[in-house]
């Protein structure tokens, strides 16, 4: 099934709606919602959108290497996305997990695929 995603930025806030097909509901405890490479991408291009937090640790000094960003409003620094990237301890190896991106739902009950 091929999945499309329309974002909307209104109100100073981030809307992912998933277009056709059904969706997956976000858990109840978490408005955090998992999107795809490509949406991130989409959302990091915005104007607005700029990093609010961060954590870095490419060495793996504490654990596994990890790239943690959390990306927020340029007003007033509502986050919007997270997201993190586990690069490879060797330089020119793949990573060894795949990049993960969370969406903040500013609506509840929206449904994602």
């Amino acid at each position: 099934m091929t999945r499309h995603w329309e974002i909307r930025f209104t109100s100073g806030r981030v809307e992912q709606i998933a277009q056709g097909g059904g969706g997956v509901v976000s858990p109840p405890d978490s408005r955090w919602v998992p999107i795809p490479c490509l949406v991130a991408d989409l959302i990091r291009q915005h104007p607005q959108v700029v990093p609010i937090a961060g954590r870095t640790d490419i060495s793996g000094e504490f654990g596994e290497p990890c790239v943690y960003t959390e990306w927020g409003l340029r007003d007033d620094a509502t986050p919007v996305m997270r997201e993190w990237r586990y690069p490879s301890r060797v330089p020119g190896e793949l990573d060894p997990q795949p990049c993960e991106h969370l969406a903040y739902n500013n609506r509840k009950g929206q449904t994602h695929e």
